[in-house]
Order: structure tokens, then C-alpha cells, then sequence
């Protein structure tokens, strides 16, 4: 490893045009270095279920290394009227997290890397951000019972499919509504509540970020301010279940979430809030999500709900003619799923996009039918899932334009 670590360095300082390529490997040379190290200075142990475990001899530091991908092939036909089969095979996710505590249990934290180009390059604006791999940094402290302050980059507590991993997913893609309206990632700070009475249990989250996204510096103009609600009327789910759109437990009674977020982002940059292009001038982005997940013996319902608002939705400069607009408007998705058995879920998902009146002749309505099948070599850790979609999509002034969609993809986290 010392001999690669030399080489490195020297082709950097040699070869300029190789500079930017090698630097983009710097942070996945470092991660195998610390992990090489772990390993060596302490006791450790590995399984499909548990991942690799790592804890120093005196147990004052534990870490837990998960290791995850997602190769695929994709088929698409009907597109502009184009009746031929288009066919990709790429690799959607290739992950690696870290996970643990330091010293007491109370104080824990996450990292995680994405090693994709989809991961690396930018789901904002290309021209002006390069996010690199770094996904999560995130510290959690259990000050009180219950009670943790967060601090670091990591997910928004937004709508609940943005707060699963995809491997507890249903589909192999959360919904394109999701996609479009999602508050992401972001830097700062975040409160974590949980309590409850007798089998009534709830949940509260609050968040104070950049409000620029991740891996990005404040503007110093504003922050965003997010706040979530969990209410569990009928108890608590099995081991964590209410993290995953299909019932792999198969709940002995009915469990119920309700869910609802809200998110401020004052002076907000990117015309998704935390995503999207650049705005021509900052302006505050309001966004709502409320969803609903429900469990018992294998069968679940899932449904989200999606806004965004803002009051200057339509931006323009009169001096160079230049304009752009806020991704503002509303949508949902909804979807059923059935375990066939304990190695197999089948799902049927419906998801609608319906953009502000202002913008429907820049954004398209989009309408999405999918059916999704999912077959668990072990657990979620290892499986197979794939889908298919009709999608319909209309724009004011042209025709609705309609094609397929099929994805067959394997995951695996080790």
C-alpha cells in the first residue's frame, strides 16, 4: 500500500493532464488505507448478515463496514415515437459506509461514499458543482434519553422513501415524483426525538442547514429550516420495519405511520431547493411532503404526497433576456405491495408530477404505472428486483408523448 501511496504522488507532480483523475481517487486510496489499518490494529469479524465488524481491544471504538452495489440493465422504447428497443447497462449504486460509535455507545456516527459516476457527478447544476463521493458525514449524540443532536451532512428529514436505503426498496428506483420534489441531502444541524405512551409512539425531527445541498458551501444569504412528524398510533414496528415500502416481517398485528414534513429554504440557489439548476437569484422554495405507510402480514400500503411552492416561481433578467424558472407544483405516488412469500414481493406503483400552471408549458404532467417484482437471496442484503412502466408525459402546447420503461438490476450489501 506504501509503494501505490509513492506512485501516486509521483504521477501527480509528473503528469498534470492525469491530475484531476488522480485526485478524484484520492479519497477511495485513503478509505482502503484506514480500512487495511482497522483491520490490522483490531479485533474484527465478518458475515453476510452483520457485515465486517471492527472494534478496538479496549471497545472504546467500534466501526462496521458495509459494502453495497447495484449493477443494471435498462430497456426503453416508445420514447418520441421511437418503436426500437434501447438497451444500457450500467452500474446505478457502488457504496461504501461506515458506522459506529466512539468511546459510548451515546455518541455515533455515519460516512458513506458513492464511487459511481451518477454518484459523483452532479444532480444540480454541472457547470457549477462537482460533489465528489462523499454522501454522509454525520455525528449523532445521545444527550438525553430518546434525544439526539445531529450534526454533519446527511439526508433531510423530508418525505419518508428518501429517508430508506435503496436496498429496502420495492422498486429498483424510488418514483420519479420523488425525484423531482425530494429535499435530499445537506449540512448542518438536526435534533432526533423519540417517545411514546403506552403503544402510542411519534417521532420528531428538526433540521437547520446550508440549504445549498451537499458537498456545498453556504451563500451566507439564508438557511433552510425542516421539521418532520411521525405518529405510530397502533405501535411500533418490527425491527425497524417502517424503513422499507414492503413488509418482509410480516407484522403479527396492523402497524400505521402517518408522516408529515416541511421545509423552508430561504434564499435558495438551485431551482429544486437543494437540487436542480441554477437560479438567477436566490428566493425562498417552501415544500410539503405527507405520507402514509401501513403493514400487517406481509401486505403494505405506501403513499406520499409532494408540494412546492414559491413566490416568484418565473425568473427573468432584463438586461441579457436570460430566464429561468423554480420547479414549483405538486405530485404524489402510491403503491401496494404483497409478499408472495418470505423470498418474494410483488408491487404496483402510480406516480403523478403536475407542475404549477406557470410552468406547464416549460415541465411536463407525468404520469408513471409500474409493476415491480423483487426475489430475496438473503434478506435484503442479497436480491434481485426488477419493473416495468408505462410512462405518459404532456407538456402545455405539444402532444403527450408515451413509452415503456423496464429495469432489471441485482443488489448486493455485504
Amino acid at each position: 500500500m506504501t509503494i501505490d501511496f509513492i506512485t501516486f504522488f509521483r504521477t501527480l507532480c509528473r503528469n498534470r493532464r492525469q491530475k484531476s483523475v488522480l485526485i478524484k481517487q484520492l479519497p477511495i486510496s485513503i478509505v482502503i488505507i484506514l480500512i487495511s489499518v482497522s483491520i490490522s490494529y483490531s479485533q474484527s469479524s465478518f458475515s453476510l448478515k452483520d457485515g465486517i465488524n471492527l472494534q478496538a481491544s479496549d471497545s472504546s471504538v467500534a466501526c462496521k463496514i458495509v459494502v453495497s452495489m447495484q449493477p443494471r440493465i435498462e430497456g426503453v422504447w416508445g420514447k418520441n415515437a421511437n418503436e426500437d428497443l434501447t438497451l444500457n447497462s450500467y452500474i446505478r449504486r457502488s457504496r461504501l459506509k461506515f458506522n459506529g460509535f466512539m468511546f459510548t455507545p451515546k455518541l455515533t456516527y455515519l460516512i458513506q461514499f458513492g464511487f459511481t459516476n451518477r454518484d459523483m457527478v452532479s444532480n444540480r447544476d454541472p457547470e457549477k458543482d462537482n460533489p465528489g463521493p462523499l454522501f454522509d458525514a454525520m455525528i449523532y449524540w445521545e444527550f438525553m434519553k430518546g434525544t439526539k443532536l445531529v450534526f454533519g451532512q446527511g439526508k433531510l428529514p423530508g418525505n419518508l422513501s428518501r429517508l430508506m436505503s435503496f436496498a429496502t426498496l420495492s422498486f429498483p428506483e424510488r418514483s420519479y415524483a420523488e425525484k423531482v420534489f425530494t429535499t435530499y441531502r445537506d449540512n448542518g444541524l438536526q435534533i432526533h426525538h423519540e417517545s411514546g405512551i403506552n403503544n402510542f409512539n411519534w417521532r420528531f425531527y428538526a433540521a437547520m442547514t446550508t440549504g445549498e445541498g451537499r458537498n456545498m458551501e453556504s451563500n451566507g444569504n439564508g438557511y433552510c429550516y425542516t421539521g418532520r412528524l411521525e405518529l405510530l398510533p397502533l405501535g411500533k414496528f418490527d425491527k425497524k420495519n417502517d424503513r422499507s415500502a414492503f413488509d418482509s416481517n410480516f407484522e403479527k398485528s396492523p402497524k400505521l405511520l402517518l408522516g408529515a414534513s416541511y421545509s423552508l429554504n430561504q434564499d435558495a440557489v438551485w431551482n429544486r431547493a437543494t437540487l436542480g439548476t441554477a437560479l438567477l437569484y436566490p428566493e425562498d422554495i417552501k415544500s410539503l411532503f405527507a405520507d402514509l405507510l401501513f403493514k400487517y402480514n406481509g401486505f403494505s400500503i405506501f403513499g406520499e404526497y409532494y408540494s412546492r411552492t414559491a413566490d416568484n416561481i418565473l425568473q427573468t433578467n432584463t438586461e441579457t433576456g436570460e430566464s429561468t424558472y423554480i420547479f414549483a407544483g405538486r405530485g404524489g405516488s402510491a403503491q401496494i405491495n404483497y409478499m408472495i412469500s418470505n423470498k418474494s414481493n410483488i408491487a404496483f406503483r402510480f406516480g403523478l408530477v403536475e407542475p404549477d400552471s406557470k410552468i406547464s408549458n416549460k415541465v411536463s404532467k407525468r404520469k408513471d404505472y409500474a409493476i415491480g417484482y423483487s426475489y430475496f437471496l438473503f434478506k435484503n442484503k442479497v436480491k434481485i428486483q426488477s419493473d416495468i412502466s408505462m410512462i405518459s408525459e404532456k407538456k402545455q402546447g405539444t402532444d403527450k408523448d408515451e413509452w415503456f420503461n423496464a429495469r432489471f438490476n441485482v443488489i448486493l450489501s455485504l
